[in-house]
């Protein structure tokens, strides 16, 4: 197969993985392999801010549920990875039909490292050799194309609730009633007429908590509306200033230290289909 020219983005943002240890972390930026780290010494002073958002997403069909999949920054948080839940009954198992519909609440704050910041640092004699010959398979052998520069934190709370009906006209009474004007802040008014849409079509609803950082448990299953906004107050109750998982790394490109390095790359296009996360940052950057 031909390889694919393609120029790699000066910021990429990917989800956090384990295995990338520290803020000095090299990376490839095709297949996604950490490398040496570039630095021999690097110092980051910066501040943070706490950014608190709330979203909202009524879902009635499978074709809803993939766009609300594809607005997430990875999947594997909502549905199978580490970051929540891996046995979530309701949200890995989601059957829809048209008697079947899902309401999901998600509060985030994330720790977003401050604009202001800014690097000190000494590269390694070896990067800087390669920098002078300017040896960049060389380089890119052996540190990759970024490094890590910072990692943003956070805290999320996902309340799902499941609704199941006897008919499908009333699932689309409710449908129409309720999830077609969804009001924009889950307080109690929002669980008042949620209760009031869920009794007056007689439906069945299950719910489930998905909480991660600030102290949180995952999953809290068997509650009732009510129970929600009080378990979310408890959860939002024990953020503080350093609270929060690690949820996102960003990497800049070595071209953002030293304008010589290359950003076009020749991407094998068997890399395309396996490293899929890869090329999706860089199709969004």
């Amino acid at each position: 197969m031909n390889d694919q020219n393609s120029s790699l983005p000066n910021n990429l943002s990917v989800p956090y993985k384990l295995n990338f240890s520290s803020l000095d972390t090299g990376i490839d930026g095709i297949t996604g392999l950490v490398k040496s780290n570039p630095f021999s010494s690097i110092k980051q002073a910066k501040g943070n801010t706490r950014n608190n958002s709330t979203h909202i997403t009524f879902v009635s069909n499978e074709s809803q549920f993939e766009t609300y999949l594809d607005t997430q920054f990875d999947r594997s948080v909502l549905i199978k990875g580490v970051t929540l839940s891996a046995n979530s009954s309701i949200a890995s198992e989601l059957k829809f039909t048209d008697r079947t519909a899902v309401l999901i609440v998600e509060f985030q704050s994330m720790l977003q490292p401050s604009t202001t910041t800014s690097e000190t640092f000494e590269l390694k004699d070896e990067f800087k050799k390669y920098v002078a010959k300017k040896n960049w398979s060389a380089l890119k052998n052996s540190f990759g194309d970024y490094y890590l520069a910072n990692i943003v934190k956070g805290s999320i709370f996902r309340a799902i609730y499941r609704f199941s009906a006897s008919t499908t006209s009333a699932l689309v009474a409710f449908n129409q009633s309720f999830g077609a004007s969804l009001p924009g802040i889950f307080d109690a008014s929002f669980s008042a007429s949620l209760k009031q849409a869920v009794q007056k079509n007689n439906l069945r609803l299950d719910i489930e908590i998905q909480e991660l950082g600030a102290n949180g448990t995952t999953p809290i299953k068997g509650i009732s509306i009510d129970d929600v906004l009080e378990l979310l107050e408890r959860f939002q109750s024990n953020i503080n200033n350093d609270s929060g998982t690690p949820l996102i790394a960003q990497f800049k490109h070595y071209n953002t230290i030293v304008p010589d390095f290359p950003t076009s790359v020749a991407i094998p296009i068997t890399v395309l289909s396996e490293k899929i996360w890869v090329y999706s940052c860089w199709l969004s950057s």
